[in-house]
């Protein structure tokens, strides 16, 4: 499986553009966005309708609480709470968070960035009940404690260096929880909730690039 990050990845050998980044003032926060929504509607067990009505109750419902994850461990086990649940990842209003995990919807949201290319796995080794990675907006792999789904638990990407939106659904039903997600690839990864951006890019030059034969003095 080859995908590329959205926008334009490659000027060809012919076709060249070049972009000067003037002084900008975006900042990007290391980790991910994490959304927290209790009392998810019951969404059982893990299967393709599950993780659609997943994602669409994350869109339709406002959660909880956000905080920015920067551990971005994905470990977690079950415990009685969800501040214990969520470990080392908790963060901001998830320290304090004593409500059970019981019914409960985790949606992680940002920018996994690489600046090694190569073979990167997505491997979600358990998850109870159920939980989904998506890159490039995406679904790419799952695994879920009951149910199966049309995606393997897991998948290796071929990614050139850049930045791509990656989300990671994991729901909670009733009983046990766990979520073991493992990326691992040739290079370091590292996560941001957005892209830094200059505040504007002067546009240098377009054209073709041609390369010609260099004259002998006579």
């Amino acid at each position: 499986m080859k995908i590329t990050r959205e926008g334009p990845l490659v000027a060809t050998s012919v076709a060249v553009v070049l972009l000067a980044a003037v002084a900008g003032t975006a900042r990007a926060a290391a980790g991910l966005t994490m959304a927290v929504y209790h009392n998810d509607g019951g969404l059982t067990t893990g299967n393709d309708t599950q993780w659609i009505n997943a994602a669409a109750y994350a869109t339709s419902h406002t959660p909880d609480y956000t905080f920015t994850n920067t551990a971005d461990t994905f470990q977690y086990s079950t415990t009685t709470n969800t501040s214990a649940y969520l470990g080392t990842d908790a963060a901001g209003a998830a320290l304090t968070d004593t409500a059970s995990i019981d019914y409960t919807l985790f949606d992680a949201n940002g920018y996994l960035q690489l600046t090694t290319p190569g073979d990167y796995t997505f491997n979600v080794v358990s998850s109870d009940d159920a939980a989904e990675v998506l890159l490039n907006h995406n679904g790419i792999a799952a695994n879920a404690w009951t149910g199966t789904y049309s995606l393997p638990a897991s998948a290796t990407v071929n990614l050139p260096v850049g930045s791509y939106p990656i989300e990671v659904l994991h729901w909670q039903d009733w009983g046990g929880a766990s979520l073991n997600l493992q990326i691992t690839g040739p290079g370091t990864v590292t996560y941001a909730t957005v892209i830094p951006e200059p505040a504007s890019l002067g546009l240098l030059a377009a054209g073709t690039l041609l390369v010609l034969p260099r004259r002998r003095r006579a």
